[in-house]
């Protein structure tokens, strides 16, 4: 039990995920932005997320209807200790926005974070069975 404490503690998230913002762009394309909050004690210099979309019976949706079933993105914006990020930054899912047309009812989009690099040269990484996630709705 000790050791899976110790390791618990180990892989816990350098960073609190604070908020999922979703908003559309001009053309109705889904715009995702995460706020998140460094407490990792360094500066981060990018990170990665898969952001996942799901209906309102729980169903992950597809790229198109028939691609991936997420999003892969990566930000470069420096995040220095005890910062949080801005909502003014975001990714658009150009791939998602059929899903949208038309739709009256509401989108869930699950922001998970899978890894952050450090301006020293490290990495933490989020380990399979760690779901280290944000949502947000449209």
């Amino acid at each position: 039990a000790e050791r899976e404490r110790a390791h618990q503690e180990a892989i816990k998230p350098p960073v609190t995920l604070d908020k999922v913002v979703v908003t559309l762009n001009v053309i109705g394309e889904p715009q995702v932005s995460l706020v998140m909050t460094n407490h990792s004690g360094k500066t981060i210099d990018a990170y990665k997320v898969r952001i996942s979309v799901y209906n309102n019976y729980g169903e992950q949706l597809k790229e198109f209807g028939v691609g991936n079933d997420h999003f892969n993105g990566i930000s470069q914006d420096a995040l220095g200790d005890g910062q949080s990020s801005s909502s003014g930054r975001y990714w658009t899912l150009h791939v998602f926005l059929h899903i949208l047309l038309g739709a009256s009812h509401r989108r869930k989009f699950v922001v998970r974070l899978m890894s952050i690099h450090y301006s020293d040269g490290t990495e933490w990484t989020t380990e399979d069975s760690q779901k280290v996630t944000a949502e947000g709705k449209l």
